[in-house]
C-alpha cells in the first residue's frame, strides 16, 4: 500500500486542527462579572446556599463551567435545578447537567444546541451542606468560606437568613477596619445578616461568621473558639489552597488564566523551530543530491523566516481574541514553508561503466538506506522513524492536554510533513534497497544488482540487470532490467519497479521489441524499450526472447 503523500497528510491534519478547534471555541471566551451567594440557615446549622454568578459569554457557545471549594459534605438538591438566566430575557433559560467527581468539584455541561450563546447571564447553583459550629458565649459560633476564584470579583456579597436571634460576629480585620461592610435585621420574624465587600481579590477566600442561638453544636462542646490570628490563618490558607486546587468557577477568559496563555506561545516557539529546522534539513538534503528546490512561496529563505516568526507571534498574540486568527496564522506557517517535490538537475554524461554490487556494497547500500530510513539526513520528516515519534508526541499532547489546546499540537504535527523524503530526487541507495528486495523475494534467474559508478567511485544509478546469452547478444540484445523509476499520481509522485530492453540500433532484437514494447529512448548507437505491466506483454517477451535463440529464459521474461 502506498503511502500518502505530504499534501494529504497537510490537509488531513489541517482540518483535523479545525475540526478539533470548534468545540475548543465554545467554552473559551466567556468571564465572571459579579457574585452573590445566599445562606438559608436552620435551627440544626444546615444551609442551603444558593450562588449567583454573573456571565459573559463572548463568542461561541458556553461547554462547561466548574466550581471546586465548595463546603465539606454538600449534597445538590434535587428540587432545584441549575440554570442560567439570560439578563436580557427571563424568559431564556438553560439547564445544564451536574457531574460531581471524587474532589468534590461540579462541572455543568451544556449541550451544544441548549447552551448559553453570546450575551450576560445569571448563573444560579444550589447545594446544601451542613456547617461546623462552636460553641461561644453568646451562641454557636458558625463560619461560611465564600472559595477562591481566579479572577478580582466587585461588588461581592453574601447574605444569611438565619433562626431570630442570630447575630453578626466581627472578626477579621477587614470587617473591622471598614473594607468590608455588614448589616442585621428582622425580616419576618428571620434574622437577616448581609456582608458587602467592594473588591474581592483574585485567589483570597472570603470567610464570615455569625452567632447562631444557643443549641447544640455540631463539634465538640470544648472546641475553642478562634481568635483573629486563627481566622487570618485560616483565611490565607484557604486562598492559597483555592489558588493551587483553581477552586472557583473554570472560566474561558484567558487572560484570567496565565498557564493557558503561555501554551500558545509555546506552541508557536515549537512551531518556527520545527518548520525552520524541517526546512534546512530538505535544503541540505536536495543540494546533497543536486536538484533544484521548489519552495511553495518563492522567495529567499530569510525572508521565508521572517514572515514564519511574524504569523507564528500573531496567531499566539491572537489565541486570547480568536480562536480563529490564531489556527489561520499557524496555517500561513505552514503555507509559507511548504516545499513542493524538488527537481532532479540536468547532469552531463559522466563518465564511468555498470559494476554488479558485491557483499560489501549491499552492506554499504542497506546501511545506508536504514541512516536515512531513521532520519538521519532529517530527523524531523514525518516518513522517518524519528519524525513518526515527534509526531505522536504532537498528537499525545493535542490528546491528554487541554480540550481548548488540541488544535493547537496539530500544526507542529503537520509541520513534519512539509519537506519529506518522498519530495526528494533518489538517492542511488533509495533505489537499490527495493531492488534487493525484488531479488530477494522474486529469485529471477540471471538477474543481479548493478550500479553506474563514475570514475570517482560515486554511485548513480541501480538497476537490476540480466546480461544476455551469447546468441541474444548476437541478435543486439545490450541487456533486461529491472528499475524503479519516478510515475505521477493523482497525489504526487512515487517509484515502481518497471522492465526495460536495451538493444543495438537497427539489430534484429530492435526489430522484436517495437512490435511488443514502448520506445521510451533513443540514441545513436542503442534504444531502450519499456514494457507495460500486462500479462500479454510477458508472454510477447517470452516469445521474442525465444525467437532470439536464447533458450526460452521464461524465468527472465517473468521480471517484467
Amino acid at each position: 500500500m502506498r503511502p500518502p503523500s505530504r499534501a494529504l497528510v497537510f490537509v488531513a491534519l489541517f482540518l483535523l486542527s479545525a475540526i478539533a478547534a470548534t468545540p475548543a471555541e465554545a467554552w473559551t471566551k466567556s468571564r465572571v462579572t459579579g457574585l452573590e451567594a445566599q445562606l438559608d440557615v436552620d435551627t440544626n446549622a444546615t444551609a442551603r446556599v444558593t450562588l449567583r454568578v454573573g456571565v459573559e459569554v463572548q463568542g461561541g457557545w458556553l461547554h462547561q463551567f466548574e466550581l471546586a471549594g465548595l463546603d465539606a459534605g454538600f449534597q445538590v438538591p434535587t428540587d432545584v435545578r441549575p440554570k442560567f438566566v439570560a439578563t436580557d430575557d427571563p424568559r431564556s433559560v438553560f439547564h445544564p447537567e451536574v457531574q460531581v467527581d471524587d474532589t468534590g468539584a461540579v462541572t455543568l455541561l451544556f449541550e451544544r444546541k441548549h447552551a448559553p450563546h453570546r450575551g450576560t447571564y445569571d448563573a444560579f447553583f444550589t447545594y446544601d451542606a451542613p456547617l461546623t459550629t462552636e460553641a461561644g458565649a453568646e451562641g454557636r459560633v458558625t463560619r461560611w468560606t465564600l472559595p477562591a476564584w481566579s479572577v478580582g470579583l466587585e461588588d461581592v456579597r453574601i447574605r444569611v437568613t438565619a433562626p431570630n436571634g442570630s447575630t453578626l460576629l466581627r472578626t477579621t480585620q477587614e470587617e473591622l477596619d471598614g473594607r468590608v461592610r455588614s448589616s442585621m435585621a428582622t425580616v419576618h420574624g428571620r434574622s437577616e445578616l448581609t456582608w458587602r465587600r467592594v473588591h474581592l481579590p483574585q485567589t483570597v477566600a472570603w470567610t464570615v461568621a455569625f452567632v447562631l442561638p444557643p443549641g447544640r453544636a455540631s463539634t465538640a462542646a470544648s472546641a475553642p473558639l478562634r481568635t483573629e490570628n486563627d481566622e487570618s490563618l485560616e483565611g490565607g490558607l484557604a486562598g492559597g489552597l483555592g489558588a493551587l486546587h483553581r477552586s472557583h468557577l473554570r472560566e474561558t477568559n484567558l487572560r484570567d488564566r496565565p498557564v493557558d496563555v503561555a501554551v500558545p506561545w509555546f506552541v508557536a516557539l515549537v512551531l518556527v523551530l520545527v518548520v525552520v529546522t524541517s526546512t534546512q534539513s530538505f535544503r541540505r538534503c536536495v543540494e546533497r543530491r543536486t536538484g533544484q528546490r521548489r519552495p511553495a512561496l518563492g522567495a529567499q529563505d530569510g525572508f521565508r523566516f521572517a514572515l514564519i516568526g511574524a504569523l507564528a507571534l500573531t496567531g499566539a498574540w491572537a489565541w486570547p481574541l480568536s480562536r480563529v486568527m490564531t489556527l489561520a496564522a499557524f496555517a500561513g506557517v505552514l503555507a509559507v514553508a511548504f516545499e513542493r517535490r524538488a527537481l532532479r538537475a540536468p547532469r552531463p554524461a559522466t563518465l564511468g561503466r555498470w559494476v554488479e554490487v558485491g557483499a560489501d556494497e549491499r552492506a554499504r547500500a542497506a546501511k545506508t538506506y536504514r541512516f536515512l530510513a531513521m532520519g538521519g539526513e532529517n530527523p524531523l520528516d514525518l516518513t522517518t522513524v524519528t519524525g513518526a515519534l515527534a509526531a505522536v508526541v504532537f498528537l499525545l499532547l493535542a490528546i491528554l492536554g487541554a480540550p481548548e489546546m488540541a488544535p493547537l499540537w496539530l500544526f507542529p504535527a503537520a509541520g513534519l510533513a512539509l519537506g519529506t523524503r518522498r519530495g526528494l530526487p533518489a538517492l542511488p541507495e533509495d533505489l537499490l534497497a527495493p531492488l534487493l528486495e525484488i531479488e530477494a523475494t522474486a529469485r529471477f534467474d540471471g538477474f543481479a544488482p548493478h550500479v553506474f559508478e563514475d570514475t570517482a567511485g560515486r554511485w548513480h544509478d541501480a538497476r537490476l540487470r540480466r546480461r544476455p546469452t551469447a546468441p541474444e547478444a548476437y541478435a543486439g540484445l545490450v541487456a533486461l532490467d529491472i528499475a524503479h523509476v519516478e510515475r505521477t499520481a493523482h497525489c504526487g509522485t512515487r517509484h515502481v519497479p518497471v522492465f526495460w530492453a536495451i538493444t543495438e540500433r537497427g539489430s534484429r532484437a530492435e526489430c522484436i521489441a517495437r512490435g511488443r514494447l514502448k520506445l521510451i529512448a533513443q540514441g545513436s548507437r542503442r534504444s531502450v524499450w519499456e514494457a507495460p505491466p500486462a500479462e500479454a506483454t510477458i508472454n510477447g517477451l517470452r516469445a521474442a526472447l525465444r525467437e532470439l535463440g536464447g533458450g526460452a529464459d521464461d524465468e527472465s521474461a517473468h521480471a517484467a
